[in-house]
């Protein structure tokens, strides 16, 4: 049996490192939803399912480094050696079909829960059927590549043939690749169209545009597929295996990203206040900076944190016109936060939205915490 090559190696090493990665920050997912008392809703559970999705292909992974002498030339191999490489390819395909279509709808059903504009839900309504017909058709392709089944592949038969897979590659990645621009198009308009500040307006599309990475992991699959279409596929497998990887890993990274407003609140925000507030502070500051972040469900009562579409200046802030802007935001009631990070002993100012009455309140303490 050939020796693991040195870029074999690496690719477990890398699947070691994300994998753990992965379940920190579901577990950070998690943790955050407890804090804020929230129930699990339907994109929590697909992130779960992806997330089974990448542990089913990193096992995969891990099989072919020791079992399928992925990295050298096929040639160099043995029979059985090259029949567990082909049969990494449908296990590889459905993992990672499985996995991209679960995070794309675990985004897609965060968007419904966090925008109440009518027009927004119902593009995202259909953006979701279009990613689960994509997922069941690319999924029938594929496993009718080859006739009689697919098995063909490492166990062929004289009466049997398949079709050039790496066609049907290029149409998954294809497609895969423009349904992630149009989720994370999706909603750019609206935010951009919200009655809110300009910084906070960058800082949720940077939020929101973290897809940027994947998409940029699916244009290297496809430049790779298309260099090497004539290759050996045993010694370029370990790229194609990275890439393939690496998309899930980072799609679990980012759909937690915007959950986890909560752990800010509790453990982030109270050490920065902390370090920033000390009595070492030589003068304060005229402007407090804001983290904007999201967040679901009721939480537990925080100091120091005001409601992303509330006023710059919250004490002078007229209690008509925050009420008129959030409901022109169209935002809902959990769904982001502003931290506000004071280097100097600031008030505490809680805007707090009334879900009932779709009115806002304000409510001024002094914090008598802090000592000069």
């Amino acid at each position: 049996m050939s020796s693991p090559t040195k870029a074999a190696i690496n690719l477990l090493i890398w699947t070691i490192v994300f994998t753990v990665v992965d379940v920190v920050f579901v577990g950070l997912r998690f943790l955050a939803a407890r804090i804020s008392h929230r129930k699990i809703y339907a994109d929590d559970y697909f992130i779960i399912f992806a997330m089974m999705n990448t542990f089913a292909l990193g096992g995969v992974v891990i099989w072919a480094v020791f079992s399928s002498g992925m990295g050298h030339y096929a040639a160099e191999l043995s029979a059985t050696e090259l029949q567990n490489a082909l049969k990494l390819i449908p296990a590889a395909y459905v993992t990672w079909t499985l996995g991209t279509t679960s995070f794309k709808l675990s985004v897609l059903c965060l968007y419904t829960r966090i925008f109440s504009i009518k027009a927004f839900k119902t593009l995202s309504y259909v953006t979701m059927g279009l990613t689960v017909s994509y997922c069941i058709s690319f999924m029938v392709v594929f496993l009718t590549t080859c006739t009689p089944d697919i098995s063909q592949l490492w166990n062929p038969r004289p009466d049997g043939h398949c079709r050039d897979l790496n066609i049907g590659q290029l149409g998954s990645v294809s497609t895969n690749l423009a349904l992630d621009v149009i989720i994370l198009a999706l909603p750019m308009p609206f935010v951009w169209n919200l009655k809110m500040a300009l910084r906070n307006k960058i800082i949720v599309t940077i939020v929101f545009s973290f897809s940027l990475l994947t998409i940029g992991i699916m244009i290297w699959r496809i430049v790779d597929l298309v260099k090497n279409a004539d290759a050996d596929f045993v010694y370029n497998m370990p790229t194609l295996a990275l890439t393939t990887t690496l998309e899930l890993w980072l799609c679990i990274i980012i759909g937690c990203i915007p959950t986890l407003a909560p752990i800010f609140r509790t453990y982030i925000t109270p050490a920065l206040t902390k370090m920033t507030g000390s009595r070492k502070t030589i003068s304060a500051r005229s402007n407090p900076r804001n983290i904007v972040t999201f967040g679901g469900g009721r939480g537990r009562r925080q100091t120091s944190y005001i409601n992303m579409m509330g006023s710059q200046d919250p004490i002078k802030a007229d209690i008509g016109d925050i009420e008129r802007e959030a409901k022109d935001n169209a935002f809902r009631e959990d769904a982001f936060t502003t931290t506000l990070i004071s280097s100097s002993p600031q008030p505490d100012i809680r805007l707090e939205t009334l879900s009932t009455k779709n009115a806002i309140r304000v409510r001024h303490e002094v914090d008598t915490e802090f000592s000069h």
